[in-house]
C-alpha cells in the first residue's frame, strides 16, 4: 500500500481544532488505497521544516524535521507563511527557493523518493507583497532549478481554486474549496 506524508501549513494541518484540513480526511475517504500521514504543522514555512535550520534555541526552528519519516513519499503545499511573514521573517523569492531545494534534497535522500510539490493558492489576502511573493513562489515551483531533478509535479492550485472557494481576506479555503483540494489530489496519487 502507498504510503504519503503530507508536510505543510494550516491549510493542511487537520489536528488544529478548526475547519481547516477537511480535504485530507475527505481524500482518505476518496484513496483508502492510500495511507496518509499528516505531519502538517500550523504556522509553518520552509524555515521550519529544514533539517538543522538553525541553531538550537533560535524561535524559528521548530524542529519539524524530526517528524520526517523515511518510508513513505512526501506530498509538500509550503508557500504562505513564508510570504506573510508569520512565524518568521518573510522570505525573499531567492531565500525560498534555495530553502525549498535544501528541503527537497533532504526529503529524497531521506525517504529515497522523489517528493510530490504542489503550488498552494494565496487565497483572498489583499496584501501585494504577499500576492507578489506568493506569484513568485509558484513561478519558482513551475519553473525552478530543483523542479526537473528532485520532484514529481504535484497540482498547481491557482488553476483549480476560484475567490470563492475563500473567505474574504482569507488564506484558508472553505468547505467547496477543500473538496477541490481533496478530488485533485485524488485524481494525482
Amino acid at each position: 500500500m502507498q504510503k504519503i506524508q503530507l508536510i505543510g501549513d494550516s491549510v493542511t494541518d487537520e489536528f488544529q481544532g478548526t475547519a481547516n484540513g477537511f480535504w485530507v480526511n475527505d481524500l482518505r475517504n476518496l484513496r483508502p488505497d492510500i495511507i496518509l500521514i499528516n505531519i502538517a504543522q500550523s504556522g509553518s514555512g520552509v524555515t521550519q521544516w529544514l533539517p538543522h535550520a538553525a541553531p538550537y534555541g533560535n524561535p524559528y526552528d521548530w524542529k519539524l524535521w524530526d517528524r520526517v519519516r523515511c518510508d513513505c513519499q512526501a506530498h509538500i503545499m509550503l508557500g504562505i507563511n513564508s510570504a506573510l511573514g508569520i512565524f518568521q521573517p518573510r522570505l525573499t523569492c531567492n531565500e525560498w527557493s534555495a530553502k525549498m531545494g535544501t528541503l527537497l534534497e533532504s526529503l529524497l535522500k531521506q525517504t529515497g523518493r522523489v517528493p510530490i510539490l504542489s503550488i498552494p493558492h494565496p487565497g483572498t489576502r489583499t496584501d501585494m507583497l504577499y500576492q507578489n511573493l506568493m506569484e513568485e513562489y509558484a513561478n519558482e515551483i513551475r519553473w525552478g532549478y530543483w523542479s526537473d531533478y528532485v520532484t514529481k509535479p504535484g497540482i498547481d492550485f491557482t488553476q483549480i481554486l476560484t475567490p470563492s472557494d475563500f473567505s474574504p481576506n482569507d488564506v484558508h479555503p472553505n468547505i467547496t474549496g477543500q473538496a477541490k483540494i481533496s478530488a485533485a489530489l485524488s485524481r494525482l496519487l
